[in-house]
């Protein structure tokens, strides 16, 4: 996908890239964005239950807890590895 975006060979009115991050820390404003980019009229009730959920969303914490070595990573490796996709995306990597 990245280098099919990077080529520019989906034209940036068809594609739209959703920063998970940001779907978690706004939620409401993203679902909007990406309402408005398909052209799509949600119901009511449907901004009821976004509404809902970003709410629940801003006091969630995840149980899950998982460390690079269980899957024979380090962070050194992750960062040479995916280091075109922090820059790209200008994103900060994920603090354990």
């Amino acid at each position: 996908f990245h280098e099919i975006r990077g080529a520019e060979i989906i034209p940036e009115d068809q594609l739209m890239v959703v920063p998970f991050p940001r779907l978690m820390s706004d939620l409401e404003n993203m679902s909007s964005a990406l309402l408005d980019f398909l052209e799509v009229d949600p119901s009511q009730e449907f901004k009821n239950t976004i509404e809902a959920k970003a709410k629940k969303q801003k006091t969630f914490k995840s149980g899950h807890s998982y460390s690079l070595e269980e899957f024979g990573l380090d962070e050194g490796r992750v960062m040479n590895d995916l280091s075109f996709v922090y820059n790209f995306y200008d994103v900060a990597p994920a603090k354990a």
